[in-house]
């Protein structure tokens, strides 16, 4: 039955959020594991170890891993999971996958994972520049109300 008990296993421990499943997800990430149960593996993958480095290098490298070379499933969920993550270090196998593959499917949600990536990397810009303009906004107003509230006492 396409091992429906062992990917929901998989998957459940990727929903958990505890990052002391990661050890496991990896073991069933291993080429002896079913391929399905591989991309189930590679998804709850993309869900943990958010908060330790050496946690988002072991799972970045071997989501890339799958994105380079892998059954179509795998190497889909994998694309999907670092989007998800948008880890900048990703961006190079998304790249090379997106140019080289010969699947369509593999090259456009590659593009789009990296695009989704980037665009996740200029927002940081974005904000910082309208938080700028915000203040200056405010310094400029606070200068127009300073100047009307002198101009109304000039008045009376």
């Amino acid at each position: 039955w396409n091992d429906m008990a062992r990917r929901g296993a998989v998957a459940g421990l990727g929903e958990l959020g505890n990052d002391d499943a990661i050890p496991v997800l990896l073991a069933e990430t291993g080429p002896d594991r079913p391929d399905l149960v591989r991309a189930s593996a590679a998804a709850a993958l993309g869900k943990l170890g958010r908060d330790k480095e050496t946690d988002r290098r072991v799972i970045r490298e071997r989501l890339e891993e799958f994105v380079l070379s892998g059954h179509l499933r795998v190497q889909l969920t994998s694309i999907s999971a670092l989007a998800d993550r948008r880890d900048p270090k990703a961006l190079g196998a998304l790249h090379t996958q997106a140019a080289r593959d010969l699947d369509g499917r593999v090259k456009r949600q590659a593009r789009i994972a990296a695009g989704a990536i980037s665009t996740g990397l200029d927002r940081g810009d974005d904000v910082r520049r309208l938080r700028e303009e915000l203040d200056r906004l405010r310094v400029e107003q606070r200068k127009t109300l300073d100047r009307l509230e002198k101009l109304e006492r000039g008045r009376k």
